[in-house]
């Protein structure tokens, strides 16, 4: 059975440079307090673990997640992937959606909605999710499928498959499906991702492969797909004579980076400034946990900014220069 299973692993990931096993994320929030449950995102998310578990890959699992716990999740697979860009990725979400202004936000299960806009406060924006590709060249395709739900009370606009037309990191692939509340077995769409990893296949073109083998029934739309590209590898460079070390970063330089090249100094330095504005009221540690990025969010929201949690340059450096 062991030579079976490696043998299915490298015929898959032949033309990867390693033999590292493909990573998953997958998320099923079933548990809302404020919108009715979803027990088919438990099964879907259950189906879709078991597949990809039995094909080989490192798959992490995640239920029922409030907002911090969604931000914390894709900072933690993103990290995950970008040390590993041979390796093919998926993330899988089963949760309820919505559209805004087109842009597309996906509901933890904390989430609060009387009004379209209170999705700015308690939605994760979809093209958050685009930092997991972000951070290293792949060489492997990274798909992000995402299984949502319609709000069945109509207070909440559908998604229109924004993270489709982004402009995505190199190797990522997009498949957004929006559906009316389905039964408590799982979605069709999870089927159709379950059967794609039993047959020990991730190609650039899954997205196209999952969502063209949905059946055409009433109350499933295909919001959006997009098929991953890969880079041509580069050519080997050229040996370069020794250079001197640059200096190391000043933390207390006016300006800083984006937060994910900031220092642990740094990072604190910023989890100050969001205390002292009284976004942030955790440990002064220095590491971007699940409580950082609802703080950062939250003060994005009050300058206007996407909520994704995560710090460009300019943003940090207004952010640490104060009000």
């Amino acid at each position: 059975m062991r030579r079976v299973c490696l043998a299915v692993i490298a015929c898959v990931f032949a033309a990867a440079p390693s033999r590292a096993a493909p990573l998953a994320l997958v998320i099923g929030n079933e548990t809302y307090t404020g919108l009715p449950a979803l027990p088919a995102c438990t099964a879907s998310a259950g189906l879709v673990a078991r597949k990809l578990k039995v094909a080989g890959y490192d798959v992490t699992s995640a239920d029922n997640l409030s907002n911090g716990g969604m931000d914390g999740a894709v900072g933690e697979f993103a990290a995950k992937a970008a040390a590993a860009p041979a390796s093919a990725a998926l993330v899988y979400v089963c949760a309820y959606g919505a559209g805004l202004d087109g842009r597309d936000f996906l509901l933890p299960v904390s989430a609060q909605v009387a009004r379209p806009s209170d999705l700015l406060a308690e939605g994760v924006l979809a093209k958050s999710f685009l930092a997991i590709g972000r951070g290293a060249t792949r060489t492997a395709p990274l798909i992000l499928a995402l299984d949502l739900v319609r709000d069945a009370t109509g207070v909440l606009g559908p998604v229109s498959g924004s993270l489709a037309r982004e402009a995505v990191p190199e190797g990522v692939g997009v498949a957004v499906i929006s559906e009316t509340k389905p039964p408590s077995a799982p979605t069709a769409f999870a089927a159709a991702l379950a059967a794609l990893a039993s047959s020990g296949v991730l190609r650039p073109d899954a997205p196209g492969k999952i969502t063209g083998t949905l059946p055409a029934a009433a109350g499933i739309t295909v919001a959006g797909v997009r098929d991953a590209k890969l880079a041509a590898a580069p050519p080997p460079a050229a040996p370069a004579a020794p250079l001197k070390a640059a200096p190391q970063p000043d933390s207390h330089a006016t300006a800083l980076p984006a937060d994910d090249e900031m220092t642990e100094a740094q990072r604190r330095r910023v989890q100050i400034a969001l205390a002292g504005l009284g976004y942030y009221d955790g440990r002064l540690d220095g590491v971007f946990g699940p409580d950082t990025r609802a703080a950062i969010r939250r003060w994005q929201h009050e300058k206007g900014a996407e909520m994704t949690g995560r710090l460009t340059s300019a943003q940090a450096t207004a952010l640490s220069a104060g009000p």
